[in-house]
């Protein structure tokens, strides 16, 4: 049974996708090289492997942020309608 499962990544911070089978992998081979501890196989994958940066995420409420746009000259009160 292999240490390091994809919920220990998940744990360690890393998100689900493309690098979970190559990372899956590492560990496995780490392990196949004898090293036993989970702890210092997840130390091995995060000095090799870089956890991508989190995705940005939609607001949950609109920004407070709202301007209206006020014509001011002839060229402005023709470009807004």
């Amino acid at each position: 049974m292999a240490l390091i499962t994809g919920q220990d990544l998940i744990d360690a911070g890393y998100e689900p996708g493309k690098q979970f089978a190559e990372l899956l992998e590492a560990a496995a081979d780490y392990e196949a090289r004898g090293i036993t501890d989970r702890k210092y196989i997840l130390k091995l994958l995060k000095k090799h492997y870089v956890a991508p940066p989190p995705k940005g995420r939609m607001r949950e409420r609109a920004a407070p942020l709202t301007e209206a746009i006020e014509a001011t000259s002839k060229a402005e009160k023709e470009n807004v309608v």
